[in-house]
């Protein structure tokens, strides 16, 4: 099946031969402008390949609980929506999933690295619609930039820099929700300000399931008049709270999706607050070279209590999770125009996370209550409990330094290459006890050693009208919070695992609005883990295999309607399991397909019609493939925009405007673990909600 999509990408090459480039291999949704200085840090879309961009016409104005899921709208990405309250959910992309184990994405926020310890992208909370300026998603694995995380690829988020401007947002909606935004940005020759403050408020469309969460940030440049200088500080804080509703067992999803069972998960609710500093210094050194860097702190504390169902089939207990996390950074690149033929830059990175997490255990099945116990006393027991387990207390630390080199070579006009090399290198420690023992122990991190990373990519414009793009990078998965030399955490791996994939794509554009991009991938990876770090739990797969072919279309019909679509198809396989049992298994939690597509249409200048819809397929639940498919659904938003002045904008949205019934995830406790013989659990996704917004720009 994928031999036959591939001759057909590769024929579609040679056959489109009279449409016209555009932006070589980028693809752009809504209006996005990214400028860059001459004498400026090159962005991505100038250098790499697969490279989307989504841009605040696309976002200000959506109704999402979570900013992660305005990346719905983008090709090539899957959603993973658990819909637990705070722990809300996460993109994926090219075959990873967003489970918490496998997280194959690298998150920026300005160009700072804003991942958790295990990868969860939970930063993207403290950044609300208003206060985006675009979105920019890499995919694959040519970029040297990133290398913690960033396996499949990895997403920035931009947010509003610069200009004069005063934004508000108010939008109203279904389970008594309030959204309240607002930005405002002031700008002089000399110094640039921007704020934002954002609080959302919802009942949640599940019993139990309230959500009260508020965000603010302030940005500061300064430039003097006729420097070569520029530094910047910007700081957020978000602070959110939330109950949970809890997952269901079959038979209780099907009596009633949006329940919760309140003699179980009543006292599940999750407290969070975040906070981000970075400091920014651009300059240029000479009129063909630029020197960028990054300095950033980040804090993450969290407490959660979690139950779930009682499965006499698997060792599971309800639990209180308490996370702290402190990382500083400091990441710069230099970027030297030897000629117009030639660019090299070169960039560096110190990261140095400071991680401690506790799990307190009580029976399954029974809500909490009571007082988190300390880390030696062990977890009340009762009949039926499998074992007797004691609270886990670990602290860690993880310590990543990395550097990479890459030259823009230009031999003539109608081809550029880019050859690239990362190297990473990791240290770290351990202290703490599991939750099998009460004994603490001490540890050191795995030794990997320097992680090699070679890159190349190619694009070759055959004329004005058309260009195809090939590219080619290793990059790598390791346990970052869980893989010792010695005592509970302690794995057998002592390499990285390093993935090697490669790319080949078609871009286009007809001249008359028609844009597009087709483009085939493969990514394996010899001896992948699922992992989820801070728990210490992780499985090894094995060599693993992904590969799909995604399709992306928009056109500009006539000057008053557009539309656009996109389809991916993906697999992930086990090619040679740890355990021969694993051979040719699904990785767990990777749909089939995404699908997205839209349209929109100016009835007047003041109106406008749009409609937006996604389709995703099923996926398996657990490693061995055991307890069927589940999890594909296929929505349709639609919204009616009145902008009665030019200042005031009005917009009516239906969300699942169909009312269709599906599950946004189904969870197996199993996922990790031989036989998989638990029972799935479900989390109801949201079913048709009406919400009506005003944005006025005064």
């Amino acid at each position: 099946m994928y031999k036959a999509r591939i001759s057909l990408a590769v024929a579609v090459f040679f056959m489109c031969s009279s449409w016209v480039l555009a932006q070589e291999s980028t693809a752009v949704l809504g209006a996005v402008v990214v400028t860059a200085p001459k004498d400026g840090a090159l962005p991505a879309s100038a250098v790499l390949t697969s490279v989307d961009l989504m841009g605040a016409d696309m976002i200000e104005d959506k109704n999402v609980k979570n900013s992660w899921e305005l990346m719905g709208q983008m090709p090539g990405i899957s959603l993973k929506s658990w819909q637990m309250g705070l722990e809300s959910g996460k993109p994926a992309l090219r075959g990873f999933n967003g489970e918490g184990y496998i997280s194959g994405v690298k998150l920026l926020i300005d160009g700072v690295p804003a991942n958790s310890n295990a990868g969860h992208l939970r930063q993207m909370d403290m950044i609300f619609p208003l206060d985006i300026d675009y979105i920019e998603v890499v995919r694959g694995t040519n970029d040297p930039r990133y290398g913690l995380h960033s396996i499949g690829g990895n997403i920035n988020v931009a947010t509003k820099q610069g200009g004069n401007y005063r934004y508000a947002r108010l939008s109203l909606g279904s389970w008594n929700t309030t959204d309240l935004q607002a930005v405002f940005g002031s700008q002089t020759d000399e110094v640039s300000s921007n704020y934002y403050f954002a609080t959302y408020k919802s009942n949640g469309f599940r019993d139990h399931s309230d959500t009260d969460k508020y965000g603010v940030g302030a940005k500061w440049f300064y430039r003097p008049s006729g420097s070569d200088l520029k530094l910047g500080l910007i700081v957020r804080g978000f602070h959110g709270t939330a109950d949970e509703a809890g997952y269901l067992t079959q038979s209780e999803y099907n009596a009633s999706p949006q329940q919760h069972v309140s003699t179980r998960s009543g006292a599940d609710t999750d407290s969070r607050q975040m906070k981000t500093v970075s400091g920014h210094l651009e300059y240029a050194l000479t009129p063909s070279t630029f020197l960028s860097t990054k300095l950033y702190y980040s804090d993450l504390t969290d407490d959660r209590n979690v139950t779930y169902p009682a499965d006499s089939t698997a060792n599971i207990y309800s639990q209180n999770r308490t996370w702290n996390e402190d990382h500083f950074g400091l990441l710069g690149s230099l970027t030297w125009e030897a000629s117009q033929a030639l660019t090299l830059e070169t960039g560096l990175n110190a990261e140095k996370q400071d991680n401690q997490y506790k799990r307190h255990f009580w029976v399954g099945g029974e809500a909490y209550s009571g007082t988190v116990s300390t880390c030696s006393s062990a977890r009340v027991t009762s009949a039926g409990v499998v074992s007797t387990r004691f609270s886990e207390c670990w602290d860690y630390t993880v310590e990543n330094t990395g550097a990479y080199v890459q030259a823009i070579f230009r031999p003539f006009q109608n081809l550029k290459i880019v050859p690239a090399w990362r190297v990473d290198h990791f240290t770290g420690s351990s202290s703490g006890h599991k939750n099998n023992t009460a004994s603490n122990s001490n540890n050191d991190m795995t030794d990997y050693g320097w992680i090699n990373q070679p890159k190349l990519s190619v694009v070759y414009n055959f004329n004005s009208t058309n260009s195809v793009y090939a590219n080619w990078g290793k990059t790598f998965q390791l346990l970052t919070g869980g893989a010792y030399t010695s005592g509970p955490y302690a794995s057998s791996l002592t390499s990285a695992s390093v993935n090697t994939g490669e790319e080949l794509g078609y871009k286009f554009n007809d001249g008359s609005g028609l844009d597009g991009r087709i483009a085939v991938w493969q990514q394996d990876a010899p001896d992948e883990v699922a992992n989820l770090a801070a728990a210490g739990t992780f499985s090894r797969l094995g060599s693993t295999r992904r590969k799909g072919v995604d399709v992306q279309v928009s056109s500009q019909v006539n000057q008053s309607t557009k539309v656009w679509l996109s389809h991916s198809v993906q697999e992930a396989k086990i090619i040679s399991g740890y355990s021969s049992s694993l051979t040719g298994k699904q990785v767990f939690g990777t749909p089939e397909y995404m699908t997205t597509l839209g349209a929109e249409y100016a009835a007047n200048a003041q109106t406008s019609l749009g409609l937006q819809g996604r389709a995703q397929g099923n996926y398996y639940i657990n490693t061995y493939n055991t307890n069927g498919k589940f999890g594909d659904y296929a929505l349709l938003d639609t919204h009616l925009k009145y902008q009665p002045a030019k200042s005031v904008t009005l917009d009516f949205q239906i969300r699942n405007v169909l009312n269709k019934l599906y599950a946004s995830d189904v969870w197996d406790y199993n996922a990790d673990s031989s036989g998989g013989s638990s029972v799935p659990f479900f989390s109801a996704g949201a079913p048709r909600s009406f919400f009506l917004t005003a944005i006025v720009k005064f």
